[in-house]
């Protein structure tokens, strides 16, 4: 069981390594080397919240992939609700990297830590093969004064309620088609900033058809003023009056792959309005 619920090569004895067993193909190889395997491995692990609604691929008690999974990652009373490894390559969920000044000990719980916000997790990283890219727009570091951060986002929401890790510079969010409502719902992309502006837009559509990898979710574009995004695929409708403008500037990316040149679609924001230029 350790082989199946981790991301391990089956590896056993002395004589067993790399030239018997190579290593698993990781998310950056193309379809033609299986380097999908680990996003669809990724998904399993998170059955119980990726296949909920899901007639077919619904988990039943006792029938889940990987229990211990939904017991780290589980909404509470039930479960730990924590930002913690579940298995082996679970950074996803839980490896945090940020510059610090040192270190606060607690024993018999968090009575005393100066800061009492669980961190939130992180959201799903890029995959560039595989999945389409959101990313919101970052600050220059240090920031110019007077500055506005992000604060939360939401994905196929309209009301943010995910924390962003980094509020000065978010990483890209790796969207994968298969997990997001289908046409003709489409899926609003939604954020709020420091100072409680509400920022949405909606993505009308993304390719299913087969094959299915690599990623083929819009047709080719290529963002040049005055267009700067796809109005087939982007739709500002649904942004408030106030931030009407920033949506405007939204620049969309569509490329498709070209033999082992992987292919390109990204979504990229301005930063928050208020900002110093």
């Amino acid at each position: 069981m350790q082989f199946v619920h981790g991301w391990v090569p089956f590896r056993v004895g002395p004589n067993c390594g790399t030239a018997q067993v190579p290593d698993l193909p990781p998310v950056e190889f193309p379809p033609s080397q299986w380097g999908y395997t680990v996003i669809n491995y990724q998904q399993l692990q998170y059955d119980f919240m990726n296949f909920a609604n899901d007639p077919v691929l619904k988990p039943v008690e006792g029938r889940q992939f990987n229990k211990y999974v939904e017991f780290i990652h589980g909404p509470q009373p039930n479960f730990l609700d924590a930002s913690a490894y579940a298995y082996s390559i679970d950074d996803l969920q839980s490896f945090q990297h940020f510059p610090g000044d040192g270190l606060v000990f607690t024993i018999g719980g968090g009575n005393g830590l100066p800061n009492q916000n669980k961190i939130p997790p992180k959201p799903p990283l890029p995959a560039q093969w595989y999945f389409f890219t959101v990313t919101f727009g970052g600050l220059p570091n240090p920031p110019k004064q007077p500055f506005v951060r992000w604060k939360k986002f939401g994905i196929c929401k309209s009301t943010p309620d995910w924390e962003f890790v980094n509020r000065s510079n978010p990483d890209g969010i790796g969207l994968d088609v298969r997990l997001l409502p289908q046409q003709p719902q489409g899926c609003v992309i939604s954020a709020e900033d420091e100072k409680g502006k509400i920022y949405r837009f909606k993505i009308l559509k993304y390719d299913m058809s087969p094959p299915l990898f690599p990623i083929h979710a819009w047709p080719n574009f290529k963002p040049e003023a005055p267009k700067v995004f796809d109005p087939n695929v982007i739709d500002c409708s649904v942004s408030p009056p106030d931030t009407a403008g920033w949506c405007a500037q939204i620049n969309q990316l569509a490329k498709a792959a070209v033999g082992n040149t992987p292919p390109q679609y990204s979504i990229s924001t301005p930063v928050p309005i208020g900002n110093t230029p």
